[in-house]
């Protein structure tokens, strides 16, 4: 990478230059944005910001090793576009760069750089290093052809979530046909203000198009997809005009979709999918997935290089990709124990794309905050998921999602269901409703809970709904959901 450079002269040359049109780069000017130098340490921002110091992932000393990190990915990549670099960087230059300031440099006063001199001095660096690894820089990309359209997410309801609320619809564990059948119709009347069921169902599905439903057999035996709800589903879909050979009930694991036994109650001339029918311990494997639409992130199982594309890449199910024209995304209201919610979002994160396990390895390699929203803005996915049903007439508030016997007594019947065209809506009126119930049991929120015999993740991430908020999949902003709801008997 050649000798150590002055943090004064980067600061006269490009790195000065871009950073002062900061708004190059944050897309809002700063007051004193003429000048970025005179901006203190810590405050919005100077280089050592939160804003810009988040962005970098630290990894720690293993022995015999420097410390090694992952390319500072988003100061790095916009260092680059600003300079004419096209987004790419040697993982060793990242690795020399980090080991001159983590292992204590002479540069500077009190001989150790400050951190802003060193923020300007890394992304100096990012702007004249050359082009020598086919290793990306960008923290996550996607690819694949998709159309976007009206219904694509955040779909034709953005912020609007319909709760529909029915205290006969189960009964000693039992789901009620006829009070589950009017949750629905009501539901997705007040969801797209229809007159009748009927015309509800119309506003998303046309006659002549394929449509699949993402089931959940996740939790099983306890609280999984069911059958008095998926068949209400399906005659929805069946008065819009969609003939049942046109209708394809799916979930990833061929073996978790029999267990469950979906195969026994699923309308004849329905058709069922999944994307694999292997057990395949690394997921790696790219049969029943589509090589032409993936997400690509810096996240590997452990061991593995990040110069194999199929072990940062998580392909998209042939389901999504060829055999259906939209999704109905039918999810449940749970816990999770590295997520920390699985409802709409991660439905779909988790069970249309391979390469799964390297979001959450280990109790302490957790990375589904991130995960979740990247693999949901595969284009593939968000254009295509079309409607959002919780079911959470039953619901799980601890020691989820996979459970075993000892798990069953965190189970509980909010008799509810939940309608969205938003996933990121619908997840955070989840949140809360999960929350709601572990105060009301004496246990901490999701955010702030512990580690314990039930949940074995040192920290859950449920901040992944906020993050897809970001990312543009739905509203995260809790003032501005519009949560609308209706009881029924």
């Amino acid at each position: 990478m050649g000798g150590r450079r002055d943090p004064a002269a980067i600061r006269a040359g490009k790195v000065g230059a871009a950073f002062r049109s900061r708004e190059r780069i944050w897309g809002q000017p700063h007051p004193r944005s003429a000048n970025p130098s005179t901006l203190r340490d810590g405050e919005p921002g100077a280089w050592d910001s939160p804003q810009i110091l988040s962005q970098f992932l630290r990894i720690p000393r293993e022995k015999g090793q420097g410390d090694r990190c992952v390319a500072p990915i988003g100061l790095l990549s916009r260092g680059a576009r600003l300079a004419g670099i096209d987004g790419r960087m040697s993982m060793v230059d990242t690795e020399v760069m980090f080991q001159h300031y983590l292992g204590g440099s002479s540069v500077g006063p009190g001989g150790r750089e400050s951190r802003r001199e060193w923020m300007e001095r890394i992304v100096g660096a990012a702007m004249v290093l050359p082009a020598v690894s086919s290793v990306p820089v960008w923290a996550d990309s996607t690819s694949g052809k998709s159309e976007r359209t009206r219904w694509s997410m955040p779909g034709l309801y953005p912020g609007r979530v319909i709760a529909v609320h029915d205290s006969r619809s189960i009964v000693e564990g039992r789901y009620q046909r006829e009070p589950v059948q009017e949750m629905i119709r009501r539901g997705m009347m007040e969801l797209t203000g229809a007159p009748d069921w009927v015309a509800a169902w119309r506003t998303f599905f046309q006659p002549g198009e394929v449509v699949g439903i993402k089931l959940n057999p996740v939790s099983l035996p306890y609280v999984i997809s069911a059958p008095e709800v998926v068949r209400e589903i399906i005659a929805g879909l069946g008065a819009a005009g969609i003939v049942y050979k046109d209708i394809v009930v799916y979930d990833r694991y061929k073996s978790q979709f029999l267990e469950a036994g979906f195969d026994k109650w699923v309308p004849e001339g329905v058709r069922s999918s999944w994307a694999t029918d292997y057990v395949d311990n690394t997921q790696q494997k790219i049969a029943g997935y589509d090589p032409e639409h993936w997400m690509d992130m810096q996240l590997t199982l452990p061991g593995y290089s990040f110069e194999n594309e199929r072990a940062r890449r998580s392909y998209a199910a042939q389901f999504i990709t060829k055999q259906v024209d939209k999704l109905v995304n039918l999810c449940l209201l749970k816990h999770h124990q590295s997520a920390g919610v699985t409802i709409a979002l991660k439905n779909l994160s988790h069970g249309l794309v391979n390469n799964v396990s390297r979001s959450h390895s280990s109790a302490m390699l957790n990375a589904c905050g991130a995960f979740i929203p990247a693999s949901v803005s595969t284009p593939v996915i968000r254009n295509k998921t079309v409607l959002h049903i919780c079911d959470a007439v039953q619901g799980l508030w601890h020691g989820g999602p996979v459970m075993r016997k000892e798990a069953a007594k965190f189970v509980w019947e909010p008799k509810r269901m939940y309608f969205s065209t938003d996933p990121v809506a619908m997840d955070k009126i989840g949140w809360e409703e999960l929350d709601r119930k572990r105060v009301s049991v004496g246990m901490k929120p999701l955010a702030e809970a512990p580690m314990d015999e039930f949940s074995r993740f040192v920290r859950m991430q449920p901040e992944h709904v906020d993050i897809a908020g970001a990312l543009g999949l739905g509203v995260a902003d809790r003032a501005k959901i519009d949560l609308r709801e209706f009881r029924i008997a």
